[in-house]
């Protein structure tokens, strides 16, 4: 048997995550399924979210990179190339890697959350890229938020009079105003 057999066997099929990402043709992004997971999702959802994060880290030193650092967000003052990578996209850092590295000389500079530091450290293993944290506020500043997510209410939404909506009374209410209106 050969290898590629014995492993066909031994797996019965299945392949790794690794090996399916390194296949898929599109982007893949990494998200926690927690409250961070919530607000990187939130962030990814705003228009235009990596020029603007960029722009709001760096100021009047924010520069558009040249066009053969195509997967790069930004210059930095110093001439390394940098990137967003607060959606977790690691293809794409490593292929902005790769870009700086041939046409700067330098590894690019990677801008997430400080929650993300350590998974992308860990993703990113064996590259030598700095990474940079973004705090909170500049999320909040930046795309006008009150707060990095909207909780609901955990006793639930009351009616006027007080009283809890629960989905019994929703689609009793949706019932009888079904019923009226075909009477008129």
């Amino acid at each position: 048997m050969t290898t590629q057999e014995e492993q066909q066997r031994y797996t019965n099929g299945l392949v790794t995550y690794r090996d399916a990402y390194e296949q898929f043709p599109v982007p893949v992004c990494l998200m926690p399924c927690d409250a961070d997971g919530a607000v990187q999702l939130r962030v990814m959802c705003e228009p235009d979210y990596r020029v603007r994060l960029m722009r709001a880290v760096f100021g009047s030193e924010y520069r558009l990179p040249p066009r053969e650092l195509s997967c790069c967000d930004t210059m930095m003052p110093d001439g390394t190339a940098a990137v967003l990578g607060l959606d977790m996209d690691a293809r794409r850092i490593r292929e902005a890697n790769t870009q700086a590295q041939q046409h700067t000389g330098k590894p690019v500079a990677v801008f997430v959350r400080k929650c993300q530091v350590k998974p992308v450290w860990q993703l990113l293993a064996g590259y030598p890229i700095p990474l940079y944290s973004i705090k909170d506020e500049v999320l909040l500043d930046t795309f006008s938020w009150r707060e990095l997510l909207a909780i609901p209410p955990l006793d639930g939404y009351r009616t006027p009079e007080g009283q809890f909506v629960d989905e019994e009374a929703i689609h009793r209410y949706a019932d009888a105003h079904r019923v009226a209106r075909k009477k008129r």
